[in-house]
């Protein structure tokens, strides 16, 4: 994993700017309004507020924390809407272009974060 030496990225420099954000102390490739939900799996789940609301930068930052930890984690999905929990995902569920991964499709209610 790479570990960056950086500040974290701020909700208001984040929205759709920054496609790759410090998160937790690591680079992530961000793809807004996307999500690999059906068909894939999940290691597990965490209630987090959505992106822009209050709770929303610490929520997003404690569930990339929480993918870092476990090493079958890829990704995380966040709600921009979505049920309200992010995601964690494991296997083949990474959208990537620098990776050239591909999972899922555009979906306003969430953003897709890969390691």
């Amino acid at each position: 994993p790479e570990q960056a030496a950086c500040e974290e990225t701020d909700d208001a420099v984040q929205d759709e700017v920054d496609t790759f954000p410090i998160i937790a102390g690591a680079r992530w490739e961000a793809t807004w309004r996307w999500n690999c939900g059906a068909g894939y799996a999940n290691l597990t789940s965490h209630v987090q507020a959505p992106r822009g609301t209050r709770g929303g930068k610490e929520g997003r930052k404690y569930c990339a924390a929480r993918c870092l930890e476990s090493p079958s984690c890829v990704a995380f999905s966040y709600p921009n809407l979505g049920d309200g929990r992010c995601w964690l995902k494991v296997g083949d569920a990474r959208q990537s272009r620098r990776l050239d991964a591909n999972c899922g499709g555009p979906d306003i209610a969430w953003d897709y974060y890969t390691f």
